[in-house]
């Protein structure tokens, strides 16, 4: 239950299509991490989510093709 919780404040918050963003693995694309890193304040518990939601806003809509 505070799975789903947390999954669905995390859409209600950052509109994000993502079902898990704390899966143990991600893969992302070199160029991402490049420009989503150097504006990352989180580096511990909300790392993954912090990377999701600041990828967004750099304008990386999927992993697959650039903004």
């Amino acid at each position: 239950m505070y799975s789903w919780g947390y999954q669905q404040l995390n859409r209600t918050l950052f509109r994000l299509p993502i079902r898990d963003t704390q899966t143990g693995i991600k893969v992302v694309r070199r160029d991402v991490l490049a420009a989503v890193l150097p504006r990352m304040v989180e580096k511990r518990f909300a790392f993954d989510l912090e990377l999701f939601v600041v990828a967004r806003q750099q304008g990386f809509r999927n992993s697959w093709r650039c903004p």
